[in-house]
């Protein structure tokens, strides 16, 4: 996923990210970005993977993974951990986060061991709910846009659809957000107003259902990054 920014301008792709000058992710300890930093003022972008069993009953998620490992090679650095379900089944994860002059770039390749009974496998990327409350979000490409609710409404489910671009801003244009994936993925928008911290929270379900035992893949790359307007 690569983020562009600007004053007023983010843009995320999933596949590399370039931030200007002065621009960069915060990454935790588990590989998971949680916040984005533009001229000193820090703007909570958060991404997680979730793994939960069918029916959502028990919720795997990467900062809860096991046995992480971070490595550093000149401009990269390497996150290899595993949320386990158990004992004997586990998502094994690498993601890697490069810094390349003004780009961050984001890759994540997983495998599973065991076979992996679950709802599916899901990049979370959540902009907080304060800051984008009336704003508008769309996935350009489709014919699929919404405006950001002030009040959580009884439909938690804002927008969903196969795209391959999410755009989001908030209400005085002041934060603009668009992130380009790799491919189309279906995409849900929610509204997590009730959870701390309050948030818009964008699924993409990057696997539907559950995963056989040594099933691979990749999810792009990832960056994420906030600009604020004058």
């Amino acid at each position: 996923m690569a983020v562009r920014i600007s004053r007023i301008v983010a843009t995320t792709f999933l596949t590399a990210v370039k931030l200007l000058a002065g621009d960069f992710a915060i990454v935790d300890g588990s590989g998971r970005t949680v916040g984005m930093v533009h001229n000193g003022e820090e703007l909570a972008i958060r991404t997680s993977l979730y793994l939960p069993t069918p029916g959502w009953q028990t919720t795997y998620t990467q900062p809860t993974a096991d046995r992480v490992t971070v490595s550093r090679s000149d401009s990269v650095t390497s996150y290899q951990g595993s949320i386990d379900m158990d004992s004997t089944r586990r998502l094994l994860f690498t993601q890697t986060v490069r810094q390349d002059g003004a780009a961050t770039i984001i890759t994540l390749n997983y495998s599973a061991s065991g076979t992996l009974t679950a709802e599916g496998l899901f990049f979370r990327l959540d902009v907080p709910w304060a800051d984008f409350k009336g704003g508008f979000a769309e996935y350009p490409g489709t014919n699929r846009s919404t405006l950001l609710p002030e009040v959580r409404p009884s439909n938690v489910n804002l927008m969903g659809a196969t795209t391959s671009q999410i755009a989001v801003r908030d209400a005085a244009s002041n934060w603009r957000l668009a992130a380009v994936l790799d491919r189309p993925y279906f995409v849900n928008l929610q509204d997590k107003s009730n959870e701390s911290p309050q948030n818009f929270t964008f699924w993409i379900y990057v696997v539907s259902g559950s995963l056989a035992s040594g099933a691979t893949g990749q999810f792009g790359g990832g960056g994420f990054g906030g600009g604020s307007g004058a």
